[in-house]
């Protein structure tokens, strides 16, 4: 009845002290940092976009794959935004490892790997031979989670066994995209309604819709794996 929940109630009735914020355009961090602020809660901003080998003007069939880059600082918040308006007014939507190398600065950035949509995903199960030259460079860190998908076992696996030999570290995370089990029709609803997405043709077998596989990408199941393991 009184709409959607907000994500700074979510995490304060949690307890948590910190949020970690990834979104798709840098146009709610402004918005983010000011109700963190207001509310004693450290916010930790990423940007996701997608990475490419090359651009092709023509064709929008390059393969891709998506990438996370955090802020560590001011400094770096402000890269964010140059890299986001590289990509959304010169690249459509898309970086290649040269072109995002440009921006570069360590002590700033910091890149880590999505569980899903990654070139770990992309290469395991599309075949899209999708794959990155620097990883080195970057030295990102490969987030793991397990959402009750059948594909997150086999990805699991895949995603350790390539950190494992590349001597990359990994972190186990949670996406969470609404407060209970319960709330997932709502979710769905929400996601047809809001989409923007009018390149990608929704249909009842394939809906495009990110998080509606399983009804685990919660804030509720995200504490019973916390109480449980305590």
């Amino acid at each position: 009845m009184g709409g959607a929940d907000s994500i700074i109630d979510i995490a304060l009735d949690a307890g948590l002290k910190q949020i970690v914020l990834i979104e798709d355009t840098m146009h709610g961090f402004l918005e983010a940092k000011k109700r963190c602020s207001e509310n004693d809660l450290q916010l930790i901003f990423g940007f996701r976009t997608n990475m490419c080998q090359e651009y092709e003007v023509e064709s929008d069939r390059v393969p891709s794959h998506k990438i996370i880059i955090f802020a560590k600082n001011d400094s770096g918040v402000k890269k964010l935004y140059k890299i986001y308006s590289y990509i959304h007014c010169d690249q459509q939507n898309k970086i290649t490892e040269k072109d995002l190398k440009r921006f570069w600065v360590k002590k700033d950035l910091t890149m880590a790997i999505p569980f899903y949509d990654s070139f770990v995903y992309e290469n395991n199960f599309k075949y899209q031979a999708n794959f990155m030259h620097n990883l080195t460079y970057y030295d990102p860190l490969f987030f793991i989670e397990e959402n009750g998908l059948p594909v997150d076992a086999l990805l699991k696996e895949a995603v350790e066994e390539f950190a494992l030999v590349n001597n990359f570290k990994t972190q186990k995370t949670k996406s969470v995209y609404y407060r209970n089990r319960e709330d997932l029709p709502a979710f769905q609803t929400y996601k047809m309604i809001t989409s923007r997405s009018f390149n990608r043709k929704a249909s009842i077998h394939s809906p495009n819709l990110n998080g509606c596989g399983s009804e685990e990408f919660c804030m509720e199941s995200w504490l019973e794996e916390t109480k449980s393991s305590s």
